[in-house]
């Protein structure tokens, strides 16, 4: 066996998960799956026994990939760890991707898929935590799909994998590796300024369940629709807009010192306040969770799940003007890094968790669900930045330098972040691909139905082409550029 490479797939023997991972074994049961699909559409001559090399030589680098959880007893307390089995292999599974509707987007039919592969209980005792799919739609016409538990790795260990496993499959067609290899990011949110990380005190724990109390206090503005409170089902949308009017978007957010996180939330609130409006609901109180990637900001080089949140709270008085509003989102999420908030919550959830390591794993797993589950939030929004971004030794830009493997050309990426645990209603993720910004919109079948997450999409992009408007002379409204 090769030797256990370092970095967020690496793996040490009996290696104790990091919080996060940890959080997302334990709440990984009933209709909670905290599953990420990331898939890679190409079109161009597959072969499939360099495929199945490939995966074998990213499985050999990465062997957390092979690995499967168990629960360990030392002094009293109850750990889960990562164990190694040569007897494990990263599943490849070849299928048919069939379309009811040929003209229907890809992504709609590559979810229509997945569900029962989604929603199957995931049993990280004994099986691999990462599948990988490959659907033919065609001659010359294939969808690459990676299923990885949230316990594993986050977005950007996913997005690793995929490019680890398609560098190994070009370098077998080819013979010689592929200069975006060179690149350690697979996302640009990754690469940060250093921030000094600051000693956490019991006090600071205190004080961040002090600061989380109006979130616990106040009942936020939830999406209205005529889901049933029943329904188990969870609704995925996804848009792709055109190449221009991803420029235009991104300099027009990207001015005054704001930066598109900043936009898309504002524009999350108003699309939230006028969708209730045709509801003849009246706009609240609206919360939202920011998703944060702290790789290079505290390290965390090696971490399967590096990540936290920061919270908004916004009023109706709050959203009347669009540009305060965007500035004073601003000015909150640039205080509470400064504060280290992001970092303060993550090591909140590890201290509050060390009170629960004596009770075993059938009690345990059900402490921080509930308090997870109990915590409403209006929206979540995730910025990933530009995936598989050029990367000249400082600096990424927006365009991506993986466009082609082998014989194989990609047409888009796909993604989803499926039944993950946690209060929000619904999920924004955003991200740019070959300079196309796609949106992704997760909302639970409880809220709405599937006509309605597509319907309030819709008015999200209004609200985006709205802002652009506001924010600079350009007339051209936004079109919808969904891959077919």
């Amino acid at each position: 066996m090769l030797k256990a490479q370092k970095g967020i797939l690496g793996l040490m023997d009996h290696e104790r998960l990091d919080i996060i991972s940890d959080v997302m074994a334990l709440t990984s049961y009933g209709n909670v799956k905290n599953v990420i699909l990331v898939a890679a559409e190409a079109a161009g001559t597959f072969d499939k026994d360099a495929f199945t090399m490939a995966v074998s030589r990213a499985s050999a680098k990465f062997p957390v990939l092979t690995s499967h959880l168990k629960e360990i007893r030392e002094k009293g307390q109850y750990f889960l760890v990562r164990e190694h089995s040569q007897e494990l292999h990263v599943p490849i599974l070849i299928r048919e991707l069939s379309k009811s509707n040929p003209r229907a987007p890809t992504f709609d039919s590559l979810i229509s898929h997945m569900i029962p592969l989604l929603d199957r209980d995931w049993n990280l005792f004994l099986e691999p935590p990462v599948e990988i799919h490959v659907l033919t739609m065609g001659k010359d016409h294939f969808v690459f799909g990676l299923l990885m538990h949230h316990s594993a790795g986050d977005a950007e260990a996913i997005l690793a994998l995929l490019k680890a496993v398609l560098g190994e499959y070009e370098a077998l067609v080819s013979g010689e590796a592929s200069p975006w290899l060179e690149n350690p990011f697979a996302s640009s949110t990754s690469k940060k300024k250093g921030s000094a990380e600051r000693r956490f005190r019991w006090k600071d724990f205190l004080g961040q369940l002090w600061r989380d109390l109006p979130y616990r206090k106040v009942k936020p503005v939830l999406p209205c629709g005529t889901g049933n409170r029943q329904e188990t089902r969870e609704w995925h949308v996804k848009r792709v807009l055109s190449v221009q009017d991803s420029a235009r978007i991104l300099k027009c957010f990207s001015q005054d010192s704001l930066h598109v996180i900043d936009h898309l939330v504002a524009c999350t609130n108003l699309a939230l306040d006028n969708w209730n409006g045709k509801y003849d609901v009246k706009p609240g109180t609206i919360t939202s969770a920011i998703t944060v990637n702290m790789r290079g900001r505290f390290g965390g080089t090696s971490e399967k799940n590096y990540s936290s949140v920061i919270l908004f709270r916004s009023d109706p008085d709050d959203r009347r003007e669009y540009l305060k509003f965007v500035h004073e989102l601003a000015s909150s999420r640039i205080k509470q890094f400064e504060k280290g908030a992001d970092l303060t919550t993550r090591k909140s959830f590890l201290r509050g968790s060390k009170l629960f390591y004596y009770l075993p794993l059938g009690l345990r797993r059900r402490v921080p669900r509930f308090f997870m589950m109990h915590q409403q939030y209006s929206a979540a929004v995730t910025f990933m930045g530009s995936l598989f971004p050029r990367f000249d030794g400082e600096g990424m830009g927006r365009d991506s330098s993986l466009t082609t493997f082998g014989d194989l050309e990609i047409i888009d990426i796909h993604a989803a972040a499926y039944k993950h645990v946690g209060g929000a209603a619904m999920h924004l993720v955003v991200f740019i691909y070959r300079n196309r910004l796609s949106l992704l919109l997760a909302t639970w079948g409880k809220f709405m139905t599937e006509a309605e997450c597509n319907g309030f999409m819709d008015v999200l992009v209004h609200e985006i082409d709205r802002a652009t408007h506001l924010l600079t002379s350009a007339t051209p409204a936004i079109k919808d550029h969904a891959t077919p």
